[in-house]
């Protein structure tokens, strides 16, 4: 029950790690604007996004669909740690909501192989 309990707590503290160094080097990327502004957000860092949920999932698969979702939720922070302005956060939001599907989605699919594995050994 502890190292359950550990393991979902090291689960947070490394997607949220990877998830602030990952928005903050696209932060910079861009030039002063949001990470979201990057020129290569959609090609470089969101998919990166997803093939590093999907790689914390497989290392930690107790929680493995939340791992996206924190991942993705650093964006948020991110934008709001740069001096974003405020007038958009709702809709940014509901986007960061939908955004964080597939990461989700990713993390739960390395999180079930990593079970999978598990179990044929």
């Amino acid at each position: 029950m502890v190292r359950q309990a550990l393991l979902v707590v090291l689960g947070v503290i490394l997607s949220a790690s990877v998830g602030l160094i990952l928005w903050s080097v696209a932060f910079a990327n861009a030039g002063g604007r949001e990470a979201i502004d990057a020129p290569d957000f959609w090609t470089l860092y969101w998919p990166l996004a997803v093939a590093l949920s999907f790689a914390i999932g497989m290392l930690l698969p107790l929680g493995s669909f939340l791992w996206g979702f924190i991942l993705i939720a650093m964006l948020w922070v991110v934008m709001g740690r740069t001096g974003s302005g405020m007038s958009l956060w709702p809709i940014a939001l509901i986007f960061l909501v939908f955004q964080s599907i597939p990461p989700g989605l990713a993390g739960l699919a390395g999180g079930l192989l990593r079970s999978w594995i598990d179990r044929r050994r």
